[in-house]
């Protein structure tokens, strides 16, 4: 594994720790209902809650990644040639030089 690997090796364990915090997070909420909550079990509480939990996720994620997966796509395509993401914006709109008056 060389130097190029390792953000890429970085990132996903940030990515794999982040969804553990969340799910650690998750764990301590159900315990914490349950201490108070009386007779209801654990299982009954994580169906309970998994209803609230899924659709905040989804629409992080669409949030955070969509327009990455947008704009990645779009780099990498083969036509037309994008090096990043200002300079897909800023070669459709006019400039002063695109601009000729007579």
């Amino acid at each position: 594994m060389g130097l190029d690997a390792a953000p890429k090796v970085v990132a996903t364990l940030g990515l794999l720790l982040g969804v553990a915090v969340v799910g650690g997070f998750y764990r301590l909420g159900i315990a914490g209902a349950r201490s108070i909550g009386g007779d209801i079990g654990a299982a009954e509480l994580r169906r309970a809650f998994i209803h609230t939990l899924v659709p905040i996720a989804m629409v992080y994620v669409a949030a955070h990644y969509l327009t990455f997966l947008l704009f990645e796509a779009r780099r990498r395509s083969t036509w037309p040639p994008i090096r990043s993401a200002t300079d897909g914006i800023c070669s459709v709109l006019p400039t002063a030089r695109s601009t000729t008056r007579t």
